[in-house]
């Protein structure tokens, strides 16, 4: 029921602060939490099979990360506060070809989904394609 939270009340991963903890240190950080709006969703290889280990972000209006799951059985669900975003899909074992929501190859040419405070979003569906093999080079 919160949407992921960055150090420094930063807005996304990429506009936080880094830390800088010395060995055998410790160092406090406080983070703000703030209610957010689940989004459910599922992912499936072109075929209908239910994937697995798939990262779903959410992007900002600049492309930056404001939160992030992983699919388990074809499914996911992620938090985000009210705003709008565009959402991607992408294979960590790069097994799948990147999908951009719902079905676009570019960020310029994903949806942007509108997320408010007590509505429920529609399902996000994804489909991915098999990525294409690599092909030898020489050397």
């Amino acid at each position: 029921r919160y949407a992921a939270s960055f150090a420094g009340g930063a807005a996304s991963f990429e506009a936080s602060m880094p830390v800088t903890v010395a060995a055998d240190a410790s160092s406090t950080l406080a983070f703000t939490v703030v209610s957010g709006v689940r989004i459910n969703g599922t992912v499936a290889s072109r075929d209908g099979a239910p994937l697995d280990g798939i990262e779903i972000t959410a992007l900002d209006a600049a492309g930056n990360n404001v939160g992030g799951a992983f699919s388990k059985d074809g499914v996911f669900s992620i938090v985000v506060p009210p705003g709008s975003y565009r959402f991607v899909a992408e294979d960590v074992a790069r097994q799948y070809r990147v999908v951009y929501y719902p079905d676009a190859s570019r960020l310029n040419d994903a949806e942007v989904v509108v997320v408010s405070a007590g509505q429920v979003p529609p399902a996000l569906q994804f489909v991915l394609d098999a990525a294409s093999p690599g092909r030898a080079a020489r050397h």
